[in-house]
Formats: C-alpha cells, sequence, structure tokens
C-alpha cells in the first residue's frame, strides 16, 4: 500500500506544487483542484490510517508535521524542503532510537522531544536574525 501511496503521489508532485504556488493559474491551466486536493487528502488519509496502527496517534502528529516545520524554516525551495524533511525525520527517528536504547526512555517521547528541540532551534535561530 506504501508504494502505490509513493506512486500517485510522484504523479501528482507538478500539480501539487503548481497549485500551491498560484491557485488560481493552476484553476485556469485546467487543473482540477478539488480533484487534486482530495486526491491528496485520500493519500494522507490512508498513511495515517496504516502508520496509526502501528506508531500511535501523537507520535504521527509530531512525525508528519515537526519536520516540515523545521525544514521550512532552515530551506527556501520546494523540494529542497521535502528533502531535509525527510532527511530530518530519518534523523531524528534514528537517533532518538539510540537516545531511548542507552537512557531507557520511550522511543516516541525522545522522537517528540527531539523534534521538539529542533523546532525551537529554528525559531531561536529566526529571532537572532531578525533582532541582529
Amino acid at each position: 500500500m506504501g508504494i502505490v501511496i509513493l506512486v500517485v503521489l510522484c504523479f501528482i508532485s507538478k500539480m501539487l506544487f503548481f497549485e500551491s504556488i498560484d491557485p488560481v493559474l493552476a484553476k485556469s491551466c485546467n487543473i482540477s483542484i478539488k480533484n487534486l486536493s482530495m486526491i491528496f487528502l485520500l493519500l494522507l488519509s490512508l498513511t495515517i490510517t496504516i502508520a496509526c496502527q502501528i506508531v500511535g496517534s501523537l507520535l504521527i502528529f509530531s512525525l508528519l508535521v515537526g519536520p516540515g516545520a523545521i525544514s521550512f524554516q532552515w530551506c527556501g525551495s520546494f523540494y529542497k524542503n521535502i528533502l531535509f524533511s525527510v532527511i530530518i525525520s530519518l534523523a531524528t527517528v534514528w537517533s532518538s532510537l539510540t537516545i531511548s536504547f542507552y537512557c531507557d526512555l520511550p522511543v516516541s517521547l525522545c522522537i517528540t522531544v527531539t523534534i521538539c528541540i529542533l523546532y525551537m532551534v529554528g525559531v531561536m535561530k529566526d529571532n537572532f536574525y531578525s533582532y541582529g
């Protein structure tokens, strides 16, 4: 099922990118925004449904929102943002597994705290550069 979701997402990625930049122009180019949004929502709900059985809802929320928000703070390009978000997700999970193993802590706590710390570093960076 995961492979099907990735294939469909790769197929609609250019239209999603175009719609996210300028929805009015995308609509004028005969891109059905309503259908595209429904397909994306369906893919997202399938992903959450599959992962929720394994991981848990709080961790799913942290891993869906956190890396995207962190990469949005550090990257300017759409595709770099996606790549950086995937790298942050993988690095967070693997580093949290290591921390959890050595400190005898729950994995979900380590992942959520690591994402929170990375987000706060980005917020401090933005505040530092806005005042300086």
